[in-house]
């Protein structure tokens, strides 16, 4: 076997790689993570001894030409101390990975940058940065350390032999997953139907509409509370929160209007937030594009009525860091776990910048305090438990069984303080699975109306998160019901730019934009009847709201 200096980094990086997927199960105290953190480490030791394999391989067919192998076994060196400051990022972000995966050859630019500066942040790179400066060190230190054949073999044997056998199923690794699912796309062999969205300046106007605010005097509720979900879906909210005995839904049934038809129109929560306050389809992924949109912020809005009808505002998320709040402008209030004072009695969470959050019954003293100093509220929750999986594996509770408690603390606090009578609560989610974004069942979200005015039942009119503000105003007295839709427009999650329409008869189509293919489909619905409507629209959207020139 050719002696190469890369052995050392070999033995560098599978070590560090070992210890920080152990440190990582170990400290997750999640025994769900023990299994793929552990094929994960493996998929790593088999990037890793391709790279040496591939090095050693080229060294020996080279090995008469001094100075080319001096040169190859360098930038071999540097392969090495990439790869290895690459793989080192991961472990830590194993549970979100698992609950989000990401084919990294699909993402971009805009994408790649939010994930950097908004999400990882700078501490997300000390490990990779220690790994980088270690492997240039132990590069800088000439004395090579040489693997025996009899020992590399064996080892290459065993890891190649497990890598493969877990690869039945979606590999826990980045990369190996990202691999994984492109090849998966090209045995498909799909040919492009439609052609590629255009974000052009050549934006054309088109009436968009947008919210008309009723006439003031007629909104008959002091608080109004539009508690926001984290990414729950109509079939788990059916099957376990409505089914809780004694729980908030089942013991306040007669006075819960539940809508069953109801659809998000993004898979992101930014963008659904904005929808639920202007009533505004956003066409675009939210974290990869947000300049592109951002001016929609300040179309007509809830928020923004409700402070001219003398409401005080309030916009409160227990997340650490909280950059993508919508319609900024218009809360009187804004509020974040660095606003909230735990004191250690709550939980507390998150290993990188946008995942830190005090869990969110650590906020309800202060929704509860703020409407009883101020005459009218209206309210936006923007909740966090749930977000990471790691919530549960804290605390052992499920996600709607937390929001039933939550919901019921806060019914029974106002309850105590004489403001349930004057209050509208509106529970809602934002969006559903994110990274299923070509599935219908995705976009059908709860959303219900509590209040012990209102007389219960239950709405099968397809709507989405456009009609929200109508219903609110509705529900308030100022407004008729918004009608049934005939159809909903739909964008994917941040990942990959997948859009598509959902019917009210139950069809539907997602296209994936990069590749111009239809991903899922269900019904005579035409792809390209689909991509020349939100052509249309996006163009629109940029005329009126687009950051682009006109």
């Amino acid at each position: 076997m050719a002696t190469t200096r890369n052995g050392k980094l070999l033995i560098l990086f599978s070590s560090l790689q070992l210890a920080l997927h152990s440190y990582y199960i170990i400290s997750s105290r999640d025994p769900r993570i023990f299994l793929p953190g552990t094929i994960a480490f493996f998929h790593d030791l088999t990037i890793l001894l391709l790279i040496y394999l591939i090095n050693i391989s080229v060294l020996s067919i080279l090995r008469r030409n001094i100075s080319a192998v001096d040169l190859i076994d360098k930038l071999f060196s540097i392969l090495f101390i990439i790869a290895g400051a690459f793989l080192s990022a991961y472990p830590s972000l194993t549970r979100e990975f698992l609950n989000y995966p990401v084919n990294l050859f699909e993402g971009d630019s805009g994408a790649a940058s939010m994930l950097i500066t908004e999400y990882l942040g700078i501490s997300a790179f000390l490990v990779p940065g220690a790994a980088l400066l270690a492997g240039i060190i132990i590069t800088l230190h000439k004395k090579r350390i040489t693997l025996p054949a009899k020992i590399v073999l064996p080892v290459v044997v065993i890891v190649f032999i497990i890598s493969a056998l877990s690869l039945r199923q979606a590999s826990p690794q980045p990369l190996i997953y990202s691999i994984q699912n492109s090849l998966e796309m090209m045995m498909k062999n799909e040919t492009r139907v439609v052609p590629s969205l255009v974000h052009s300046t050549k934006s054309t106007e088109m009436k968009i509409k947008t919210l008309e605010f009723p006439p003031k005097e007629m909104v008959e509720y002091d608080n109004i509370l539009m508690i926001v979900l984290e990414g729950v879906t109509s079939a788990d909210f059916e099957e376990e929160f409505t089914q809780i005995n004694d729980g908030f839904f089942e013991s306040n049934r007669t006075n819960i209007i539940h809508y069953n038809n109801y659809f998000a129109t993004n898979l992101d929560s930014y963008t659904s937030l904005i929808s639920m306050l202007t009533g505004v389809q956003v066409p675009y992924r939210a974290y990869a594009d947000a300049e592109s949109y951002s001016r929609v912020n300040e179309a007509p809005n809830l928020a923004m009525d409700m402070i001219n009808r003398g409401y005080k505002n309030l916009f409160i998320s227990t997340y650490q860091y909280q950059p993508f709040v919508p319609v900024s402008q218009n809360w009187s209030d804004i509020i974040d776990m660095l606003g909230i004072n735990s004191d250690g009695e709550w939980l507390a969470l998150g290993n990188n910048k946008m995942e830190s959050a005090t869990e969110d019954k650590a906020a309800i003293p202060y929704i509860t305090d703020y409407i009883m100093k101020n005459e009218k509220v209206f309210l936006m929750a923007e909740l966090v438990y749930g977000h990471s999986p790691e919530w549960r594996a804290k605390t052992g509770i499920t996600q709607l069984r937390y929001y039933d408690s939550y919901l019921t603390e806060i019914k029974n606090k106002l309850d105590l303080a004489g403001e349930l009578s004057k209050t509208l609560f509106v529970v809602v989610s934002d969006h559903g699975n994110r990274s299923l974004s070509a599935s219908a069942s995705n976009y059908r979200v709860p959303l219900f109306v509590y209040s012990p005015e209102c007389q219960g039942g239950t709405n099968n009119d397809f709507l989405s998160h456009l009609e929200l503000p109508e219903m609110i105003y509705h529900y308030s007295g100022a407004a008729e019901h918004p009608k049934a839709r005939d159809e909903i427009f739909v964008v994917g999650s941040t990942e990959k730019w997948i859009f598509g329409k959902i019917s009210s008869n139950g069809d539907y189509a997602f296209i994936l934009d990069s590749r111009g293919t239809v991903v899922n489909r269900s019904g005579d619905i035409s792809p390209a009847k689909i991509q020349k409507q939100f052509q249309e629209y996006l163009n629109s959207f940029n005329y009126k709201w687009g950051n682009m020139k006109k």
